[in-house]
């Protein structure tokens, strides 16, 4: 009959399956919107948890430091907390040196094969000496002086670290410019090649820029490229530098190692609480102004975004949960299941009224109508009509005198009983319950000629319809065909 492995899928009547269960789609949809804000809130209220419980860690500290000072004099007290006050100095210090350190460019360098560009430019102010001698002014030099300025400034290193995405205070240490009479020197170290010839092509355009600023100040003058190399070499100059900074850096830490030397055990006890509480006010004032009115002060009740993102994910899950259920339940989806799948003929289909107590009939009316308006352009009456007509051409051609109408749902006895109603002065008809579970409607069957199944679509499981059929086939009873109700 049917290879239980493969069905017709209509994703047309998916879509309208989903549709028709706008009421679930809606109401999931809020009640997560409800549930993601009711999160917002609550994520709003345990940051302001935290703030208190802060506060509250800063009071112990305060009093283990109160605790600490009892056993000591005036004076260990006074060297004790300043010896607190010189470690945090230090301490700062260190961390903003490390922190230079591990993301400064020129401190990862190898200086014993430096990739290294160079740009040399001459001033050329075409100066001449004339006869009879005429004393004239050179501006080669200022000149000069004008483009370093320039291209050494801060607007020139904002416009770098926009083009290598680098923090300009790490591009400032790659770059020397200097000037020598009419010479414009530009020395520049990087991690690679690539990233010394971007700051090259970026000085060749910048100094054509410079010149039209530089050309209304001046007489007229011309800047010559006098040298444009990349090469690998030793820099002491990197060298020096980076010992420098690690130098310092190490200096710093053993001055913060040193502090407690000399101290006594009860100076080291009132150093350490000292500078925890010192470090726990300093986490505490770290919180913005603008975020302790919005943790202490005010606890926002609407979360737009999480109210949008509940929302489409409430409706989404209800979609979802829709979608599997027609895929995994094995019932009647669609007329093709049983036209293509079980190769029977669908003698009609037939539209049931809606529950009138549905809120917003209205809205399921208008879905039906928009996916099946063909279907719906008879009235009840008239499909009904038009099946039994159907049937009546059925049992003309094939000679039949009896018809038995049954099916697997028992949600069609009045649609039954209407056919059945229409038939009686055609034909000797009956009709009865499942012949699946009722031995009597089964021995009814086998008494007709032929027989019509009325089954519902989403409801009339496939597997049961099988069953019917072969009854049917077994008592050499005629199937006429079948109508579908949905």
């Amino acid at each position: 009959m049917m290879d239980e492995k493969e069905i017709t899928i209509s994703f047309k009547d998916i879509f309208f399956r989903v549709l028709l269960k706008w009421r679930w789609i809606i109401i999931s949809a809020v009640l997560f919107a409800v549930l993601a804000n009711c999160y917002g809130i609550y994520k709003d209220y345990r940051s302001n948890s935290k703030i208190v419980a802060s506060d509250k860690k800063s009071d112990q500290l305060l009093a283990q430091v109160e605790s600490a000072k009892k056993p000591l004099s005036e004076k260990e007290i006074v060297d004790a907390i300043n010896a607190v006050q010189t470690y945090k100095k230090y301490d700062t210090i260190y961390k903003r040196l490390e922190e230079h350190v591990d993301n400064s460019i020129l401190s990862h360098i190898d200086y014993t094969h430096t990739p290294t560009g160079e740009l040399q430019f001459f001033v050329d102010e075409h100066y001449e000496v004339e006869y009879p001698v005429i004393e004239k002014q050179k501006y080669g030099e200022d000149i000069a002086i004008a483009y370093a300025e320039i291209l050494n400034n801060e607007n020139t290193y904002e416009e770098l670290e926009e083009l290598l995405g680098v923090d300009s205070i790490y591009i400032r240490e790659l770059i020397t410019v200097t000037t020598l009479g009419n010479y414009i020197d530009i020395i520049i170290t990087g991690e690679n090649k690539e990233q010394c010839g971007i700051i090259q092509d970026y000085y060749l355009n910048k100094v054509s820029e410079v010149k039209k600023q530089l050309n209304g100040l001046f007489p007229a003058f011309d800047l010559n490229v006098v040298a444009d190399d990349f090469y690998y070499a030793f820099n002491e100059d990197v060298y020096t530098k980076q010992w420098k900074k690690n130098s310092d850096l190490n200096s710093y830490r053993t001055s913060c190692l040193n502090i407690q030397s000399g101290m006594s055990s009860e100076q080291k006890t009132l150093f350490d609480a000292e500078l925890n509480y010192r470090n726990a006010i300093e986490s505490e004032n770290s919180v913005s102004d603008a975020e302790v009115e919005h943790t202490e002060s005010n606890i926002s009740f609407i979360h737009k975004k999480l109210i949008l993102a509940g929302f489409i994910g409430g409706a989404f899950l209800v979609c979802l949960i829709v979608v599997v259920n027609y895929l995994l339940t094995p019932v009647i989806r669609v007329k093709e299941n049983v036209s293509l799948d079980l190769n029977q003929n669908v003698l009609g289909t037939l539209w049931m009224e809606l529950n009138k107590k549905k809120f917003l009939k209205f809205v399921d009316e208008w879905i039906i109508r928009a996916f099946n308006n063909k279907e719906r352009l008879f009235s009840y009456a008239n499909r009904i009509e038009m099946i039994c007509a159907s049937i009546r051409i059925g049992m003309e051609k094939e000679e039949l005198k009896k018809v038995y109408i049954t099916g697997a749902s028992e949600k069609n006895k009045s649609v039954v009983a209407d056919i059945e109603a229409s038939l009686k002065e055609f034909c000797s008809v009956e009709s009865g319950t499942s012949v699946l579970y009722d031995p009597e409607s089964l021995k009814k069957m086998s008494a007709s000629d032929s027989v019509i199944f009325v089954e519902n679509i989403g409801d009339s499981k496939t597997e049961e319809v099988i069953k019917e059929l072969e009854l049917a086939e077994q008592s050499k009873v005629s199937v006429l065909g079948f109508v579908l109700l949905q």
